[in-house]
């Protein structure tokens, strides 16, 4: 089965939904490959994205591309 380890990006922009990526991550963080990125690190895994009011952004390592025909 084709398929391409390529991540995801989950970006937030309100103090409450930073809390929550910031307790996610400590809690369970490192077993999920995932870390917390600040918005400088963002921009520069992805400088198409917005940046105004920009808080904080999710990288997860584990996410895969697949080919739907296929699956």
């Amino acid at each position: 089965l084709w398929h391409r380890e390529c991540g995801s990006l989950h970006v937030v922009y309100n103090e409450d939904e930073e809390q929550v990526l910031r307790e996610f991550v400590a809690e369970a963080g490192d077993e999920r490959g995932c870390e917390l990125l600040t918005p400088a690190q963002i921009a520069n895994r992805c400088p198409a994205g917005l940046q105004t009011g920009l808080r904080a952004g999710l990288w997860s390592s584990w996410e895969l591309a697949v080919d739907p025909r296929q699956v």
